[in-house]
């Protein structure tokens, strides 16, 4: 075959290509990656430090030249240089020449057989031991001649063995090759290699070869970009999706676990056992002409005596962060489920499709207004599409053999629950569950959560909830993961990973990252309120949780209430369109709110509920939870235009792709099985692991003089307040089918501890939790004045947080402060034990008790895991994931505030602060205590410097320096000291929680990517700056100890 090879090959986390680096302009980067490195060209000689320059024929592996680093088979220079065109720009220009009289210099016994002569460029990557990420773009941008073929090379190799995989993805035919001169095609194919043998494995099949029009008839007149992308299978991360682009349009990929199978498997396998990624081996530019004695090519072959293709640059990108990579979720697009639905698609009426996207609510639990309900007529007609807050495997079986058996083209329903910390065995709040700082037990929640929910016959949950909350007024603060970022991130993944951990088996279900997006912060803290938000906190703060859980295959997202800058987020095509599927490249399907479509003519956007309907559709709201209105005016809309019945067809598609995948059109009762739900329901483990997340979440907030634990031999303790014996309340909001019969209350835990000893145990109630009834105080203070000990237990009711629940006063409420004063002026040590949803302002009671305990509300296990806490069979090790104020006027109150001009701690009166409070809160980000003590080295740093390539490593040693064994959760800060925008004071980037016995020591490694430092610029391009960061690591945001390196170009 006649060709001119460009062989591009680099190392799999890597590091070269850096000659003369110029990072493109912003305008030219590929949408959803960020420049990591390359080469413009724009010198005057090919860097030799970084380049080597070789010849053709191939003679093996090169060996190194060790005067000056480069390839000995850098034969003849002068095929590979520098030209600086008319136009005055720079590029590199490769020749290949004809001379079967010219001998290798190198090994002159090599002749080329067929007298052509390659001039070659490959990186000194071996020298360097530099890396790039596996999964990574490369682009190169070429002028090839006429009627020879690009050849492009990816050799997928482990680092201690031979090429994986070799795919070809340019090459232009001629007539030799049965085709006429023009148009010129690209053919592109894939070889596979054992990386033991180093013989060729197994083939790409033919039939998944492309072939792919230019669409010009030269050429080789033109320069072209030829891009190779390498993306993590989002089902398996040991494959890859390898996309080949020609002048940024796709051509074609190769999805390895799909198409290749095991043979791509043990590969990777192998690498990773060795802590090493696979890698891509060499940069290499290579000209390569080979000869046949009869081509139709317009000219004579003899003719043919040089050829040059120039080189105008190579660029290597990496993934920016906040941008999915292609192929995103866990949803299999096979051939078959694709054929299955193009088929049911072409059988379904118009009504028939709209009834897919729309839900319905039954009407045993509501969780919204009153609203269209689930009738028989409507499932008879095949226009219920999904239906929520039903459950049960009896109940869903008879409902589902209903539309079964009634509807024209039985397509099953999918059946959804609010099922957002626990379905039966309850679980603490997400809040309280964040406060672990345990991603593991975070996501064995989740998983448990699935399990209960699947086998009452649910399909899918509306959760998690990742909207990051820094205003405690705000009500549902209890149902995220508190004010950070990262955190946020990180919970969110874990969640979503234990919602779909056994993703289309009966014991999964589908999660749904809500509410999409900038929900948490509405005005004053009011639920439904506006949101008017900058667009560079909506990136860096906003949406980084809602991209963690597309990163972990997330399905479906259900849109927010409110608007956004004048936008409602229900009718948002930027965000719902560009941004969701476009940008992120999201392919399951997206759930209004409870009514948000109806309440798009309350914002004063639509005229109607007509027009709600189109205007939600049209911006990408692919189902309408309960207001019925998609049944009610779709079809109309359709008819007049004003709906495109291909945008019908590709949301209907989405729906039923993922009905397909869970396997309801093989049996539609999958997931109903009343024996199976009565045999897994609040299972023993289950219980466990409920009680160790209660553990896990509480928060020591104060224990002075030791005050906790509690001896087990104390003569008498006072139980008060009216969450000392409430079982309804401490199973929080959201509670699904939780019942209140099954929790333990905190007296009871307490009575369970210390049942066997004389120890003896009063109660009295005090007060209620709302009112000024003061009647109860005279029995709960006699009763401590002749206690040894008081614990209180005081706090909201469950109901005063969740949705529609904000509170304009952050106290506690009621008179339970009174009756806490009443019990402290005893002068007997009080113990406060906290239930809430969100954050209080608490400070008369953190400088009058003894100690406080915030256990948020634990759930099914809530009492004896407090009652473990206070007699120290379990040592606390929570940590706030949101900060206290000190009173309402601090809020919001956050630690990774943006850094001000006149910082409030500068030493006078003219600063960022309140004049009656300090601008610290109560208890900040990351807080708490523990029953032991803790001492911390300074952080260290393997060295002061790190190029943008190399990840920065940091350790600090951390001593148990108490007498008893406990947890730690060792963080991790940085602040960027100079940007080119405003950055916050600090940022956590990483943590780690770890057990150390009493007198114990451990060292802590942390490694940092630099694109972990990066952030939105002036322009609103994500950029990781060089520069000073201090790097900050302690017990809590404001507890730290810093030492400070730089990232260098």
């Amino acid at each position: 075959m006649l060709k001119i090879k460009i062989l591009i090959i680099i190392f799999c986390c890597i590091g070269v290509v850096k000659a003369q680096t110029v990072i493109p302009p912003s305008s030219e980067t590929p949408p959803g990656w960020i420049y990591y490195d390359g080469d413009e060209f724009n010198g005057d000689v090919i860097d030799s430090r970084y380049w080597g320059i070789y010849g053709s024929p191939k003679v093996g592996r090169p060996t190194y030249n060790q005067e000056n680093k480069a390839m000995l088979q850098t034969y003849r220079p002068e095929q590979v240089f520098i030209e600086t065109l008319p136009t005055g720009e720079k590029i590199c220009r490769i020749r290949s020449f004809k001379s079967k009289d010219a001998p290798s210099p190198v090994h002159p016994s090599v002749k080329s057989k067929t007298g052509w002569w390659s001039g070659a460029l490959s990186s000194r990557d071996s020298d360097t031991e530099k890396y790039y990420p596996l999964f990574c773009r490369i682009e190169i941008k070429a002028k090839v001649p006429y009627l020879y073929g690009l050849w492009n090379a990816l050799w997928l190799r482990h680092y201690k063995g031979a090429g994986v995989a070799e795919i070809d993805i340019l090459e232009f035919f001629t007539k030799a090759f049965g085709e006429n001169p023009y148009p010129a095609k690209a053919n592109q194919t894939l070889h596979l290699f054992n990386s033991e043998t180093q013989k060729l494995g197994i083939n790409l099949p033919k039939g998944q070869i492309r072939y792919t029009e230019i669409g010009e008839d030269k050429p080789g007149d033109n320069f072209h970009v030829y891009a190779v992308q390498i993306d993590p299978d989002p089902v398996d991360n040991n494959h890859a999706i390898i996309t080949f682009l020609i002048d940024n349009k796709v051509n074609y990929q190769i999805h390895t676990r799909t198409q290749l199978g095991d043979a791509y498997t043990d590969f990777i396998t192998k690498a990773r056992k060795e802590n090493r990624l696979d890698r891509v081996w060499d940069i290499a530019i290579t000209g390569q002409v080979g000869a046949f004695d009869k081509l139709d090519v317009g000219y004579p072959a003899e003719e043919l005596q040089q050829f040059d293709f120039d080189i105008d640059w190579i660029r290597v990108y990496v993934r920016d962060p906040h941008t999915r990579i292609v192929g995103n979720s866990k949803l299999p697009h096979t051939p078959e489920a694709d054929s299955f639905v193009k088929d049911l698609l072409s059988r379904m009426t118009v009504e028939e499709k709209i009834g897919q996207l729309s839900q319905y609510v039954g009407r045993t639990l509501l969780t919204g207004p009153e609203s269209e309900y689930l009738s028989d007529s409507l499932i008879a007609r095949g226009l219920v599409g999904s239906v929520l807050n039903i459950s049960g495997a009896k109940t869903l079986r008879d409902l589902q053999e209903k539309n079964m058996r009634h509807s024209r083209i039985k397509i099953p329903i999918l059946f959804g629950m609010d099922v957002i910390h626990g379905y039966k065995t309850i679980f603490p709040t997400p809040l309280a569950e964040s406060c672990s700082w345990d991603l593991a037990a975070i996501e064995r929640a989740a998983k448990i959560a699935a399990i209960e929910s699947s086998a009452a016959g649910l399909h899918w949950t509306f959760a998690p909830m990742v909207d990051i909350a820094r205003d405690a007024r705000w009500g549902r603060v209890v149902e995220g993961a508190g004010e950070d970022t990262y955190l946020g991130s990180e919970i969110a993944k874990a969640r979503v990973n234990g919602f779909q951990w056994n993703l289309w088996e009966n014991n999964s279900v589908l999660a749904c990252a809500k509410h999409w997006v900038a929900y948490g912060l509405p005005q004053a803290g009011r639920d439904y309120a506006p949101v008017d938000m900058s667009e560079r906190t909506l990136f860096d703060t906003y949406l980084p949780p809602f991209k963690a859980c597309i990163d972990a295959g997330v399905l479906t997202f259900m849109s927010a209430f409110n608007d956004i800058n004048g936008i409602p987020a229900s009718a948002h095509p930027f965000l719902l369109k560009d941004l969701l599927r476009g940008q992120w490249n999201f392919n399951g399907f997206v759930v209004s709110d409870w009514e948000a479509v109806k309440q798009l003519v309350a914002q004063g956007v639509a005229e109607d509920d007509k027009d709600a309907t189109r205007l939600a559709f049209n911006s990408g709201i692919d189902m309408d939870m309960t207001d019925g209105l998609y049944n009610k005016y779709m079809k109309e809309l359709i008819e007049a235009g004003k709906i495109s019945m291909e945008d019908v067809d590709n949301s209907v598609s989405r729906i039923l792709h993922i009905k397909y995948a869970l396997g309801l059109f093989v049996d539609p009762y999958k997931f109903c099985n009343e024996e199976y739900e009565s045999q897994t329901i609040m299972k023993k483990e289950f219980l466990d692991a409920a009680l160790d997340m209660a553990h896990k979440s509480a928060v020591l907030l104060k224990n002075d003089n030791h005050t906790l634990p509690l001896a087990k031999n104390v003569r008498s303790i006072a139980v008060v307040g009216p969450l000392a014996d409430n079982q309804t309340e401490l199973l929080g909001s959201w509670r699904a089918r939780g019942e209140d019969r099954h929790v333990t209350t905190v007296l009871q835990g307490i009575k369970n501890k210390i049942g066997g000893n004389k120890t003896k145990v009063g109660y009295a109630r005090g007060c209620d939790f709302d009112g000024e009834d003061k009647s109860g105080f005279k029995e709960a203070v006699k009763l401590a004045s002749k206690s040894d000990m008081v614990i209180a237990v005081v706090g909201e009711k469950a109901l005063m947080s969740g949705e529609s629940r904000s509170r304009a006063q952050l106290d506690l409420p009621g008179v339970q402060e009174e009756l806490i004063k009443e019990l402290v002026a005893t002068g007997k040590p009080v113990v406060v034990v906290l239930m809430n949803g969100r954050p209080l302002s608490i400070e008369w009671v953190d400088k009058n008790v003894s100690a406080i305990l915030e256990t948020w509300f634990l759930g099914t296990s809530a009492g004896t895991a407090i009652a473990d806490i206070l007699f120290g069979d379990y040592n606390p090790s929570g940590r706030l994931t949101i900060s206290f104020p000190r009173v309402e006027g601090q809020v919001p109150v956050y630690y990774n505030y943006k850094k001000s001009g006149r910082p409030g701690d500068m030493p006078h009166s003219s600063t960022t602060r309140h004049i009656d409070v300090p601008n610290a809160p109560l208890y900040p980000f990351g807080y708490g205590l523990s029953y032991t003590t803790f001492s911390y080295s300074v952080p260290q740093s393997t060295q002061k410097e790190y190029t943008r390539q190399e990840t920065i490593s940091v350790s600090v040693t951390v001593t148990n320096t108490g007498d008893r064994d406990g947890e730690e959760t060792v963080q991790l800060y940085v602040n960027d000291k100079v940007a080119s925008v405003v950055r916050p004071v600090k940022e956590l980037k990483a943590f780690k929680k770890i057990f150390l016995k009493a007198g114990e020591s451990k060292t802590v490694q942390f490694d940092i990517s630099p694109l972990a430092l990066g952030f939105y610029d002036a322009a609103m391009n994500y950029v990781v700056e060089p520069g000073e960061f201090e790097i900050m690591t302690g017990c809590n945001s404001n507890d730290l100890q810093t030492i400070s390196v730089k990232l260098i170009n």
